[in-house]
């Protein structure tokens, strides 16, 4: 399937839809549209009659057609009567339409119905964008969709440089997805481009609307024409549907909201500075890093379970909440102190946990992997950090990663600094050795061992710190 490309009447947008072939990107866009986009200007069939005896003729009566059809027709051709066949670049010399008494008539070539590909007006790319070099580099004149809401739509860019002029921006509708750049692991990624978008009135900007959007190794950068003194630009950025973000720098803004769920991995959010917002649905970021004069990490609405892992902040404030909404927030892995601004009262049933991974690996004292040891850790008041007997190691002696609370934050906790649940107590087991008991562990910071348990009968084990092998 080809793209094909659309405008409307003020070509004041343009919009794609199909899919390319394995290379689709903004040339195969061009290429399979190489009159440029289009009006289409007819309805579906079934929006058009037989002009009585007429067979050749169909008519639509004005007040059932489209905003400003009949505008556009009369661009096309506006005869006031049959014999008027002054050539028109969008009809065929034995092809009409004119407007009479309310009603539009057209006659095709073929005498067939008219259809929703019959006539269309196109306008020179030139109007919406600039190929500069092939393959490689183009300017965008007029904000761009990918996709038109329903049709689905695929749009590939790699390793290429897009400049939006002023007020322009892409827009990822639904049913359409837009992948810039190569992933080739969860935390490698490559080809991906480098994408301006040149915003001068600084108001909100859309960047995906209930669409599918990856980034792979992107740079977005907001130009900073008319931008404040601070260097960053007024509003925010929005991002509605679903996606997947790795290896991305996105920045100079006044705030990067995630409205719905989309999974960030080692992204770079810079000059931010209102930091990254939350406001509707679960968003997952790992080893995000906000450079920010303000906040760092900010929950507004969401109303399912966030998660933010290893954050780096280069901020004044790392956190800040919102007591209107109730919304739960795990903040994982994060190593630093936590400074809360804004409100210091949540919505009673807001929770944030602070929480910390627990990976351990496990072997004999002869450094043989001991697959099926129990795995258990309880916090200061003895409750479960996980259920009891069920977290063993594998056939390399590992656990599976295990999260463990060390603070959590409920309404009223901000000026105490929180709820503690450390020291925690983790014990070892498996049959034929000698149980393992480590005490008095306080989970503040990521924990990675490599532990040895000892055969039943064997000799004791001497005084050991935690953090190092035994």
């Amino acid at each position: 399937m080809a793209y094909t490309s659309f405008t409307q009447n003020d070509l004041a947008k343009w919009w794609v839809i199909g899919t390319g072939s394995a290379v689709n990107r903004l040339s195969e866009v061009m290429d399979d549209s190489t009159l440029g986009p289009c009006i289409q200007q007819l309805d579906a069939a079934d929006a058009w009659q037989a002009n009585g005896a007429t067979t050749d003729e169909f008519i639509i009566a004005q007040a059932t057609k489209p905003d400003s059809v009949w505008e556009n027709l009369s661009g096309w051709r506006q005869m006031t009567n049959v014999a008027d066949d002054t050539a028109e670049d969008a009809l065929n010399a034995d092809e009409w339409t004119w407007y009479t008494d309310g009603w539009t008539v057209v006659r095709l070539s073929d005498d067939s119905d008219p259809n929703a590909t019959d006539m269309r007006e196109f306008y020179a790319w030139t109007t919406f964008m600039t190929e500069i070099v092939e393959n490689q580099m183009y300017k965008i004149h007029r904000p761009f969709d990918i996709g038109n809401g329903t049709t689905a739509t695929t749009l590939t860019t790699k390793s290429e440089m897009i400049y939006y002029d002023a007020e322009c921006n892409f827009l990822v509708k639904a049913n359409a997805t837009y992948t810039d750049g190569t992933k080739i692991s969860s935390t490698i990624t490559h080809e991906g481009s480098m994408i301006i978008i040149n915003d001068t009135d600084g108001t909100a900007t859309w960047y995906s609307h209930y669409g599918t959007l990856n980034l792979y190794g992107t740079k977005i950068h907001v130009e900073l024409s008319g931008s404040t003194t601070a260097g960053w630009k007024a509003d925010g950025i929005y991002f509605r549907g679903s996606g997947e973000f790795i290896n991305a720098d996105i920045g100079y803004k006044d705030a990067i909201s995630f409205i719905t769920n989309y999974t960030l991995t080692n992204v770079i959010f810079g000059k931010v500075w209102n930091g990254i917002w939350v406001q509707a649905d679960a968003v997952t970021l790992t080893s995000p890093t906000v450079i920010s004069n303000s906040y760092g990490f900010r929950s507004i609405t969401n109303a399912g379970a966030s998660y933010l892992i290893s954050p780096v902040f280069s901020v004044s404030q790392e956190l800040h909440d919102n007591n209107a909404y109730a919304h739960t927030i795990y903040l994982r892995d994060y190593v630093g102190s936590i400074r809360w601004t804004g409100t210091t009262t949540m919505h009673a049933n807001t929770i944030w946990y602070q929480q910390y991974s627990v990976n351990i690996h496990v072997s004999d004292r002869a450094g043989v992997d001991l697959s099926g040891v129990t795995v258990d850790c309880e916090d200061k008041n003895t409750t479960a950090a996980w259920t009891a007997g069920t977290i063993t190691t594998d056939a390399n002696g590992d656990i599976t990663q295990q999260w463990v609370n060390y603070k959590t934050y409920v309404s009223g906790d901000f000026a105490s600094g929180g709820t503690i649940y450390s020291p925690h107590k983790f014990t070892l087991s498996k049959a034929g050795y000698e149980t393992l008991i480590l005490e008095n562990v306080t989970v503040d910071a990521p924990i990675a061992w490599h532990l040895e348990l000892q055969h039943v009968g064997g000799a004791k084990n001497k005084q050991i710190g935690l953090g190092v092998n035994i």
